[in-house]
């Protein structure tokens, strides 16, 4: 618990350019790297990760997809205008190998109905074999509770760390915030 508050205080302090993670919303951000802000999937799955879930557990819940290039305006490609239409009629992400950045971005974000399907999936498992987790109710809704009170979590390990791969929104997004102070 000592982790996750100090997660949730530096990532709604101002940083050295005046602004809070907490205020930038969206699925790219992953808010365990410094200074991301974070969508709600992830900024739940990052809580779990400091609780003790291993990223192998919530990559269960993570979702892959190359988005085509014709479907990203803007700076990021030339200036191109994608009208909602195309959006909307587009009907599959980018097939095959193609040239990041030039053919399609890669993005991930975690899917709730995958986690929501893993756990009515566990709570149909008999759940005597099940070590750790009980059936719980909450207005109807399926609830799973799991002690990791067990789980030993090194408190000297880092809670952010820098983003290992570049990745062009996020580039993006610090290039236009940084130039705004």
């Amino acid at each position: 618990m000592k982790r996750v508050l100090q997660f949730i205080e530096k990532f709604d302090k101002t940083d050295e350019f005046g602004y809070r993670p907490s205020n930038y919303y969206g699925g790219v951000f992953w808010p365990l790297y410094e200074n991301e802000g974070a969508g709600c999937s992830a900024f739940s799955m990052s809580i779990l990760h400091l609780a003790g879930f291993s990223m192998e557990e919530l990559e269960k819940w993570k979702v892959e997809v190359k988005l085509p290039m014709t479907l990203i305006g803007g700076k990021l490609n030339n200036g191109k205008k994608v009208k909602f239409r195309e959006v909307i009629e587009t009907d599959q992400w980018y097939v095959g190998q193609g040239l990041p950045g030039k053919d399609y971005i890669s993005f991930s974000t975690y899917d709730p109905s995958l986690l929501y399907k893993w756990i009515n999936l566990e709570l149909s498992k008999n759940l005597n074999d099940v070590k750790n987790k009980n059936n719980v109710s909450l207005n109807n809704m399926p609830v799973m509770e799991i002690d990791y009170s067990d789980k030993l979590i090194s408190e000297n390990a880092p809670i952010f760390i820098s983003r290992p791969e570049p990745h062009i929104f996020i580039n993006y997004f610090f290039s236009n915030r940084n130039s705004k102070k």
